[in-house]
Order: C-alpha cells, then sequence, then structure tokens
C-alpha cells in the first residue's frame, strides 16, 4: 500500500518538473529588431522566452543557468557577421558551464541584413561550431524549423505533449483528483478522435464545431497545449466559414447548408487543422501509452 503523503510530493515533483522551455536570445542592439522576431516566434510555441542585448547580463545569466526560477534550456546567439565578440561570448559561456551539462547554443546568422557570400557563411558556421555553438542556421526562420530544434535541444513536444501541472493545479494540489481528471480525459482520446472523423466525413458541420469547442475546453483543463491550439484554430476556420455562408447565401436555408457543407472539403486551410488536429491527437495517444503508466508507477498512484 503506497505512502499517500510520498505519492502526493512524487506526483507535485513530476507535475513541477515538467516546465516550458526555457529559451534565452541574445543579440547586440543592431540586431534588436531580428531577436524581438524570434521572441515572438517562439512564444507562439509556448516557449518561456528571454531576451538580452547585453554581453555581461548574458554571461551573468548563463552562470547561474537559470532565470526567473527556470533552468535555462537553450541559448540562441543572432549575429549578422562572425566577430572576435561573438567568439569571446562563446567561449566565456563555455568556461562558465563548469560541472553543469552543456546549455545548447543555436547561432543564428542574419543573413537578411548582410547577404554574406557562401564561402564566408561556411567559414562563419565553422568557427562558430569550433567555439562552442551546437548548430548554426540563417534568418529567416520558419515556425517549422524552430520546432526541429526545440525538439532537438529542448525536448519540445517529444516527451511532454501535456502539461500535467494544469490538472495540479486545478484539482486543488490533490493527486489523487489531479491523476483522476487526466486518466479522464486520456481515456476519452479515441472516442474523441473517431466522433471528429465521423463527423467531418458526413459533413456535419454545425455538430463538428460543437465538438471542436467542447473538446478545446477539456484540453485546457488538462493542459494539452498543442491539441488545443490546433483545435482552437479549427474552431476559428469553421466559425468564420459558417459566417461567410450565411451571410452570402441567406436567401435559401437549403442552399445555405449545401454550401457550409461543402466547404469544409472545398478549402484546402480547413482540411489541413483538421489533419493537424488528428496528428496531435495520434501524439497525445501514443504519449499516454508509453509515458502515462510510468507516471502513475512512479507516484505509486493505481
Amino acid at each position: 500500500m503506497p505512502n499517500p503523503n510520498q505519492s502526493a510530493s512524487l506526483f507535485e515533483t513530476q507535475a513541477k518538473k515538467i516546465h516550458p522551455i526555457n529559451v534565452l536570445c541574445f543579440g547586440d542592439q543592431d540586431q534588436a529588431e531580428e531577436v524581438y522576431f524570434l521572441c515572438e516566434q517562439l512564444e507562439s510555441l509556448h516557449v518561456l522566452v528571454t531576451s538580452s542585448h547585453q554581453q555581461s547580463e548574458l554571461i551573468e545569466l548563463c552562470q547561474h543557468k537559470s532565470y526567473q526560477d527556470q533552468p535555462i534550456d537553450l541559448i540562441f546567439l543572432v549575429l549578422d557577421q562572425l566577430t572576435l565578440a561573438h567568439q569571446k561570448i562563446l567561449a566565456q559561456l563555455r568556461a562558465n558551464e563548469h560541472n553543469h551539462p552543456n546549455t545548447p547554443i543555436i547561432a543564428l546568422i542574419n543573413r537578411v541584413q548582410t547577404n554574406p557570400a557562401e564561402t564566408t557563411l561556411q567559414a562563419s558556421t565553422q568557427q562558430l561550431l569550433k567555439y562552442g555553438a551546437n548548430t548554426v542556421i540563417t534568418s529567416p526562420v520558419c515556425e517549422n524549423t524552430l520546432r526541429k530544434l526545440l525538439t532537438l535541444y529542448g525536448q519540445l513536444h517529444q516527451e511532454y505533449p501535456i502539461d500535467i501541472s494544469a490538472s495540479w493545479e486545478i484539482s486543488g494540489q490533490r493527486p489523487d483528483r489531479a491523476q483522476s481528471l487526466l486518466q479522464a480525459f486520456l481515456s476519452e482520446l479515441e472516442c474523441q478522435q473517431q466522433t471528429l472523423q465521423t463527423l467531418w466525413s458526413t459533413q456535419s458541420k454545425q455538430a463538428l464545431v460543437e465538438q471542436v469547442h467542447k473538446f478545446h475546453g477539456a484540453c485546457q483543463y488538462c493542459g494539452a497545449l498543442y491539441l488545443q491550439d490546433a483545435l482552437a484554430a479549427l474552431e476559428d476556420q469553421l466559425t468564420d466559414q459558417r459566417h461567410a455562408s450565411t451571410q452570402t447565401h441567406a436567401s435559401t436555408q437549403t442552399h445555405v447548408s449545401t454550401q457550409t457543407h461543402a466547404s469544409i472539403h472545398t478549402h484546402d486551410w480547413a482540411a489541413d487543422h483538421f489533419n493537424l488536429v488528428l496528428d496531435e491527437l495520434a501524439s497525445l495517444i501514443r504519449w499516454r501509452d508509453h509515458y502515462w503508466p510510468v507516471l502513475i508507477r512512479k507516484t505509486g498512484l493505481n
């Protein structure tokens, strides 16, 4: 029989352990615009972002290995061309690591400003890697590239597509209620998947919008951030489309219904959003099957 106090402590520890990826973006004042744009992209991926334009501040933050009580998981170094100052920054960052694990550093060369020759770019890349960068990329950077980098270096969405701390807080920090809330949500995933596919294939748009709305609310309570975002985007698109169809074809209700149903399939963006929801669902199901049992065993809750 597991000790309830021990179980609560373990569940709380596990919940607090799963924190948003904490990213530090550094660039001098000349790169302020590029740093700002990069921070906005990262924040849209549910990443905790800190920006800095002072070398001394960057070194101090990395010495403490944390910002706002969160460990620094990843550093973006933004530059337009490699200088001696950048080499010194990389050297100092690596020298101050001491016994801490190496923090991944991604060098982002802003080639939009300088448009360097390919040979210059290759030479800069080799030097950046030599002085401690883990990888080198060039701007502009698309969201898909950032996702891949965060998955590779920050473990984004690979192990934790769900924020367990959300259920922990909603349950009043009671481990039994937190587990029950998550268990109920996770056990319904296949049912939700089947329902959405059926409503989509039968062109039941009104019912689909309502189901997506309800499922989105459940995701908010359980911290399924990526699925929540995908559902919100799908709901917005379907709702906007329904309103547009209603205004355009208000004269004949039957005609409205026909146009509304057909629009689900004739617009690629609607299908893209729907497929993204299915992808996120499949990812969450895989996480549940492989990680959730491990979490339950660790907490000692049955």
